[in-house]
Parts: C-alpha cells; structure tokens; sequence
C-alpha cells in the first residue's frame, strides 16, 4: 500500500516537473536569443550559427532550469492534491503530512543527480563548443589568447612576471631566479633574468634579447651578462599556468580540482576556481534543497498552494539566483571562506525546510516558528506580505494570502521602532498596512508612546506615517537650555505623523505634561485641552492649568516653548526692591503654534505703577517691546538669497536696517538716528551694494556702490561713492608678495573726492616689509567721512622658537616726517608681553600679562608701564576655580601711587547636592569705603525639574519659582569694575 501511494504521488509530480522544465527552457532561452542576436547578425551570419550557438547552450541551460522547475512542480501538485481534498484523506488513512513529502523529496534527489551528470559530462564540451563557435564569430577567424601583467611562481621557486602574452608568445619577462636552477647565484641574493620576448617551444621556453643579473654577498652588481637567447625548461604545468587554458565553465570537476592543486603549488590565489568548484555542486544539489523546503510548505499552504505555488516558485528561483550571486562575490571578495559563498543560500533554505517538516502536521503555527515561516517566506518571495523586519507573537493567524494577521503576545519591528502588544491586527489597504495594537507599547528614536488602544499606517516601504491612540502616555527627549530634558505627557486621545521613520508632529487632546521623573507627586504638572509638540523645537499648549503637589495654582489661555531655549516663566516672581514690593510675571500667549510670546508685567501695588512689556519669538524673527525701547529681528529667504531686517528703538538711538543677498551681490537699505551730547546724527537713509569676485586675476577683486542722504549736527546733504579694491598674494619658495590697492570716489552735493590707495608687502622668512599709502584729492563735508592721508614703511621680524614668539617691527611716518613707535611683542606658556619705543630710544607704553592653568584652578595677572607720564598702571590678579560642586572667582585691583588695594570682588557658587546650592558675591571699592555689589541666593531643586530660589541683594529680596526646562536665562555675577572680570 505505501509504495502505491509513493507511486501515485510519484505520477502527480512528473507532469508539472515536464511542463516546468520547458517553461523555464523558454524563458531562459528567449533570453538568451535576444541578447546574441545583435552580435550574431551584426557580424553577417544567420540563424543555423544562432541556433547552433542555442544548442551549445541547452546542457547548462537545463542545469538552471531543473532546480526551479522541481519547486514549481512540487508546489502545482501539492497544491491540486490538497484542492481535491486528496491530502486531507490520505492523513484520514494515517499518513502524516511529513510521510507524504518522502516522494517528493525522493524525486529531488534524482533530479539533483541529473543535474549533476549533466554539469560533470555534457557542460564542459558543450561550454568549450560554445565558446569556440562565438569567438569565432567575433573575430572572424583565429582567436587569440590575450593576458597582460601576469605574476606567478615556478614549480622550483623561482617567480615569473609576463607583461603580456597572446598565443605561444610572450613580451616583457622577468625572472626571480631564488634557487639558482637557472643560472648560478651567489651568496644570499638572487639571480635576475629580464628578457624582451619569450616563446613555448615544445617543453622549454626560449628567451630573446634579455640581460642576467648577478650580486654579489652584499649587494652589489658583481655580474652583467647580455644574452640574444637563452633556453629555460618548462613543463607543461608552467606553460598552462601562463597561458591558461579552458574556463571554469569548461571544466569538469576533476579538472577544475587539478588546476586548483596546479594554482596553489604555483603560489597563485585559487579563490575564484575553488568558488567556481563549490558552485557547480552547488547548482546540482538546488534541486534537492528547493524541494526539501517546498514541499511542506506546500503542503502548509493547502488549497491555496496551487496558485501561490506557481507565484512562489518563480519568485523563490529568482530570489535564489540573486543570494547565489551575492553570496559568490562576497566570497570572490575575501568577506567569507570560499567554499561557503556557494551554499550559503543552500543552508538558509534548507534549515528553513527542516524546520518546516518538524512543524508539518501542526494545525496552528505557534511562538517564534510562526515567526521564521512568514517572515522566511515573505523575504524569499519578494512578495508584499507585512512589513515587519522582525515578529515574534505567543500565537499568530496569517489569513487571506498573508494579507491580514492577528497575533496574541507580540512584538513587532519596522525600521527604527518597535511595537509590543497584547493583541496585534494588521492589514493590507490600498495606500500600505493598517496595524491596530491593544495594550501596545511603541518605541521611538528619543522616547515611547503606551496606549490601551493603537491604530498605525505604514505605507507600501513599511515607514510609519501616522499613529492613533487612545488612553497613551509617552515621553519625548531634548536638550534643555541647562540639561537632557525629558517631556512625559498623557492623554485620552492623539495623534503622532512621522516622516522618513521621524516623528516629526505630536497633536493631542485632554492632555497633562510635565518635565518631572514622573507623574505621581510631581513638583508640577501641566494639564491642557489641547497639546502639540514638535520634538526638539516647539511645545503648544492651550487652556492650560499649571498644578504644583496636585494643587491647581492657576489658568493660562496659552503657553508655547522653543524647546532647548530660553523660555518663559510658568510662575510669577514676587519681592522687595528698593523699598516697595514688586509681582513681576510673564504672561505667556501666542498668535499661531510656532509663534512664543508672553505679555510681560512688573506691578507695583504701594507705587500704584504697572510696567508692560511684550516678547515675541517665532522661526524667523523675534520682537521685545518695552516702555522705553523697541528691537524687531526678522529673517528670510527669497528667490535671490537670505535676507536680514533689524529695528531698534531707544530715546537716545534709532536705527533700521535690511541686508541680504541677490544673486551674489550683497545690498542694505539703513537708516538711523543717533543724539551724542549737542550733535544730532542721521542716515536719512543710506543704499549700499557691492559684489566680490574671488579668483579675478589671481586676487580678489571687491566693488561697493552707496549713496544716502546723511546729517552730522548743523551739515546735511547727500553723498554717492563708488569704490573699488583688489587684493592678490603670490608666494615663490620663501618669498611672499602682496599688492592691495583700493581706488573710491565720492560726489557730494557742492564737493567732490577722490582717494586712492596702495599698500604693498614683501615677505621672507621671518621678515617682512610693508607700505601703506592713501592719497586724495577733494575733501568731505562729513566728519565721519574724512580719510587722511597715509604714507608709511613698516618693516618687522617674527621668530618662533618652541612655544615662544617674538615680533620686532619699526617704522617712518612720511606724512608726519617722523619714525613710527618701535614695538616689541613677546608671548608663549602664558606670558605675553607688548612694549613701545619711541626714537630715540625711550618707553612710552608696556604691557604684560600672564595666565596660568592648573586644572580647575586659573590665575591671571595683568600690569602696565606709561612712559610719557612715568607711572605704573594698576596691577590686576584674578583667579578662578571652575570644577563641580564649587565655582568661585576672586579679583583684586592693586593701585601703586601709592600702593594700596583699590577694589575687590569675590563670587562662589556652591552645588551642596543635586537638590540645594548657594551662591554669593560682593564687590568692595577700597578708596570710597562703600560696598559696589553684595547679593546672595538659595536654591531647592524638586525632583530636577522644579526650581524655588530665594536671593537679596543691596536692592532688595526676590522670590522665583521656575522649570529649569523652560528657564529664563542665567546671568552669573560681574564685577561692575571690567577689568576685575575673568574673561574666556
């Protein structure tokens, strides 16, 4: 009874395997007669050379074609027995499903073996026929053997280099004789023949035209010997290593070993034969490992494995071939051993065949062998299928065609995130899938999101394009004005859009947030009827209710944040200044989602006085508005380049301006008005534009045209200047060359000028000799305009030794007809020093300074010599210790006439622990007797995102209340004195 059912089964398979084997025969073969009918016909001959070319072929088209047609076959007949309910009876009668693949896995076996003998007899004759008839078409007649820049070691030692050989012939020979079989060596060098011709004659090659080259114990040349010919035994195992022979493809294994054997005592790499080797077997044995994997797929697959099968086995042989191919030239490549570039495909295919018969009689596909099986089938097929790059599920149904799923205890990945759910439904729509998630937990790039419910859209790559919740909590990360921050919100219902797999827009409803490690007891808590964030950039929130411990503390119509920057209080400050209380509160609002403002307020009760104020900050610009000032920043980008606007508003100072780009030339519209003492200034307004070339004649080359009307107290009047300069340098060895000039004229409304300038510079070395000359005629009615005349020669000299530097330069005023300062400039390891001399000889100016690093620690000394006045400036030491928890700087101001301490100012910042620090600092001006500055704070941080701080100064007392996330900016304690400040 079992061998009539093999039979039977035998019989259904035979069939489908014949039709299959024709099928793929045509396909591959049509391929193949388009691609050699250009070649064929161009060269004048006809059909009876293509078809014969054709027929050449059919051996190793026959060795491609059996593997797909044995998977075809089996997925068509398992298919048409489980659609007639045939497979279903005979496991009625006791036959498993894995008992029931025995034939066909049989009959992989011989179709293997057939492709074997096929591969070993009938491909290499029938290759080496092939290849003759088409070269022979190619070049009309003989086919010659052409190989340049072949290197390879003799059966005896030594090596070989052939720059070219074609046919018996070879040109450009090198010989490495190591042993001395050639030609006697001496001591340990060895013996170097070269020759300009060589030629196979039977079992010797004849060298023509060449030179031996003999050393002696210690390297040099102790013979030169010229030869017209000399003679070199070579067998034949030389000869078909440097002319080759057949292809790969030619060969038969036992042939194909030989040459590898051949190779390998040569010293030649035989990487590519040995892939080649391996190949062939591995061709053969396809049909075996495609059947062992498609056969109880098959039969998993049921009534629908008919139609899927005919799909599945066209898409599997295709997918196949590519990871044949890739797997060869990894291994081509050196990525991965040579034997194994050919069955790597094999061993993916035929664990997953395995693993399919251990599973073949289960009816429900359960844990991580459902997972193997759909993502398996789906990656070999090409095939839509769902776009998971990994699943594992407790329990999971594919249905209709692996177009829809449901898994129980899953966890899913697609791109960069990662989804994990008590229940998971997937399905395919039109636009991609549609994954519906309960109890789910998705992981993003810089947070999560959970919800009780969530529905998600991939598109047709698997990117996800929006996600739906409700119920959802997440967390989303940036970068705080002082710290990594960390957003938590939840909510009862929203909505997050993605873009190229980043979350690019939140948008939520009945929403609480808050920056705190969590929400139970949190110093604050934000709740708001509607939510969005743009992670990293832009927070929303409307109807919001600020909550401190769970007390609600008040309501806000708005309060928007550009997160990572300074932002505006949540919470009002309260104090003492100057004898009166104070509630000062920036009331945040807003005219659109990336537009932050805040309406601020200073209120006065005992005064009965209210200071207004207003901020706005958006992408492209930003805007404060004061009682006494107006600044207005706005920026863009047209058609022709980037643009900038500034206005600036104070009693004293009014100023407007817009700059940007058009198509390479720079332009400004200005306009301004300043009062300085009696004398009123104004730019009335003022155009500019101006243009660089660089490159333009080896320099630079800068025009700028301008013109305004302007007024410098009781003068007024118009002005329009062109000017031009150009600036080139040129070095030769050590010399250096360059030549500036810059040429200007201006029209006034009754004047005019002209100006022109030179100043050109000669460098060797460590010295240098500049000009700087400016000429005009005409002068300006304007003050702020008048360029005088220039005339001098300054020539210096720079040393570097070590870390020091040194730099002497001196020169002649001819304008003034007198010699310039002379300065000397030292600095290195800190110290630096500038002095100025006038001639003859006498200080009018030093300078020195010297700053030492020592870890956290710093110390910076700065003094000073007038010579015109004989007296010493005062000396300046500031120190600085910078390292956590204490940062604290000191500064004194040391008079020498006489010799006292003129001021001192000292400020400390003590972090106690992560939730107390204390700062302090006062300032004192010894000659007066009276403190300058004296303030000092405490500060309770609340789980790292509440701040309490309380701080008095000589002015008053304040207390603040703030989120370090959103924080105003920081200002740390200076000195009043500059010169006391350590700058960086």
């Amino acid at each position: 009874m079992q061998r009539r059912v093999d039979q039977y089964l035998a019989r259904e398979i035979l069939p489908p395997f014949l039709v299959a084997i024709l099928a793929f025969l045509v396909f591959i073969g049509l391929e193949l007669v388009i691609s050699l009918s250009d070649t064929v016909f161009a060269r004048g001959a006809g059909a009876a050379e293509l078809f014969r070319l054709v027929v050449y072929k059919l051996p190793t088209l026959f060795t491609f074609a059996i593997p797909a047609a044995a998977l075809l076959a089996t997925f068509l007949a398992l298919g048409r027995l489980s659609a007639d309910r045939e497979l279903l009876a005979f496991q009625a009668l006791g036959y498993s499903l894995r008992r029931l693949t025995a034939p066909f896995l049989l009959f992989g076996a011989l179709a293997s073996g057939v492709s074997f003998s096929l591969g070993e007899f009938a491909v290499p004759a029938a290759e080496a026929a092939y290849r003759q008839e088409l070269l022979a078409l190619l070049y009309r007649g003989a086919v010659p053997q052409v190989q340049s820049a072949v290197f390879f070691r003799g059966l005896y030692g030594e090596t070989y280099y052939v720059e070219r050989s074609e046919g018996e012939r070879l040109t450009g020979i090198l010989v490495y004789d190591l042993t001395g079989r050639i030609y006697p060596a001496e001591g340990r060098f060895p013996t170097v023949i070269t020759a300009q011709e060589g030629l196979f004659r039977g079992g010797t090659l004849e060298l023509t035209t060449g030179r031996v080259l003999r050393f002696a114990p210690d390297g040099s040349l102790m013979e030169l010997v010229r030869f017209d010919r000399l003679t070199v035994e070579a067998e034949e195992d030389l000869r078909r290593a440097v002319l080759g022979g057949k292809t790969p493809a030619e060969m038969s294994l036992r042939e194909l070993g030989e040459r590898i054997d051949l190779l390998r005592r040569s010293g030649l790499d035989p990487r590519s034969l040995v892939v080649e080797y391996h190949s062939k077997i591995a061709v053969s044995a396809a049909a075996f490992v495609f059947v062992l994997f498609g056969a109880p797929l098959g039969a998993l697959l049921g009534r629908r494995g008919r139609a899927a099968g005919a799909i599945a086995g066209f898409l599997l042989a295709a997918a196949a071939q590519g990871l044949f191919v890739w797997a060869r030239t990894l291994a081509q490549r050196g990525v991965i051993p040579a034997y194994l570039g050919a069955w790597l495909p094999h061993i993916g295919f035929g664990f997953l065949g395995l693993l399919l018969l251990g599973i073949a009689d289960r009816l429900r596909l359960r844990g991580i062998l459902s997972v193997v099986l759909l993502l398996a089938f789906t990656a070999a097929a090409a095939a839509g299928g769902p776009p998971f790059t990994s699943l594992q599920a407790d329990e999971l149904v594919v249905e209709d065609g692996a177009t829809a799923l449901v898994g129980y205890g899953v966890r899913a990945e697609f791109g960069t995130f990662a989804l994990v759910a008590g229940v998971l439904r997937a399905r395919e729509v039109e636009r991609g899938w549609v994954v519906e998630a309960e109890q789910a937990i998705l992981t993003l790039r810089d947070g999560t999101v959970e919800a009780s419910y969530l529905e998600a859209q991939l598109d047709r790559a698997g990117d996800l394009t929006t996600v739906a919740a409700r119920g959802f909590s997440g967390s989303s990360s940036f970068r705080g004005p002082e710290k990594d921050e960390q957003l938590l919100y939840r909510g009862e219902r929203g909505e997050a859009r993605f873009a190229a797999g980043v979350l690019t827009r939140v948008e939520a409803h009945d929403v609480r947030f808050t920056t705190c490690p969590c929400f139970p007891e949190a110093p604050y808590t934000v709740e708001a009827q509607e939510f969005v964030l743009v992670p990293e950039q832009w927070l929303y929130a409307r109807s919001i209710v600020v909550s401190s411990f769970g007390v609600s503390l008040g309501w806000l119509p708005f309060y928007v944040a550009r997160l990572g920057e300074e932002g505006f209080p949540l919470f009002p400050e309260i104090g003492w200044i100057e004898g009166q209380p104070f509630l000062r509160w920036a009331v945040p609002w807003t005219l659109g989602e990336r537009v932050a403002m805040a309406v601020g307020l200073v209120w006065y009760p005992v005064a009965g006085r209210v200071d207004p104020s207003l901020r706005a900050v958006w992408e492209n610009g930003s805007l404060t508005l004061t009682p006494t000032s107006v600044r207005l920043r706005v920026i863009g980008d047209g058609d022709g380049g980037p643009w900038t606007g500034t206005v600036s508003w104070t009693p004293t100072v009014q100023h407007a301006d817009l700059s940007g780009t058009w198509h390479g030339w720079a332009w400004t519209v200005s306009w301004g008005e300043a009062q300085q003492g009696a004398i009123a200034y104004e730019r009335a307004p003022e155009l500019a534009v101006g243009r660089t070339e660089r490159g333009w004649l080896g320099g630079d080359l800068a025009i700028r045209l301008s013109g305004g009307y302007y007024r410098e107290g009781p003068t007024e009047g118009s002005r329009v200047s062109l000017s031009s300069s150009w600036s080139g340098r040129w070095e030769v060895g050590a010399l250096a060359v360059s030549v500036p000039w810059q040429v200007s004229f201006a029209q006034y409304d009754a004047e005019e000028r002209a100006t022109w300038g030179f100043s050109p510079s000669l460098g060797w070395g460590s010295l240098t000799v500049s000009y700087l000359g400016r000429w005009g005629l005409g002068r300006s009615p304007f003050e702020f305009d008048i360029e005088p005349p220039q005339s001098q020669l300054v020539v210096a000299l720079a040393v570097r030794i070590a870390a020091w530097q040194e730099r002497l330069s001196w020169g002649w005023d001819f304008a003034a007809g007198a010699p310039l300062p002379l300065r000397w400039a030292v600095s290195g390891a800190g110290f630096t020093s500038d002095l100025s001399f006038t001639f003859p000889l006498a200080v009018t100016r030093a300078r020195w300074t010297l700053r030492v690093d020592r870890g956290p620690a710093q110390l910076a000394v700065e003094a000073g010599l007038r010579g015109d006045t004989a007296t010493w400036d005062d000396t300046v030491v500031r120190v600085r210790w910078s390292t956590e928890p204490l940062y604290a700087t000191g500064a004194v101001r040391i008079a020498t006439s006489p010799l006292a301490v003129a001021r001192l100012a000292v400020g400390i910042e003590w972090s106690m622990d992560a939730a107390w620090s204390l700062a302090g600092a006062v300032e004192y001006d010894f000659p007066t007797g009276r403190l300058v500055q004296l303030e000092g704070s405490i500060q309770r941080t609340l789980a790292g995102c509440l701040r309490i701080a309380v701080s008095a100064s000589l002015t008053g007392v304040r207390l603040s209340i703030e989120v370090p996330a959103f924080a105003q900016a920081r200002v740390r304690f200076a000195p009043l004195d500059e010169g006391l400040r350590f700058g960086d």
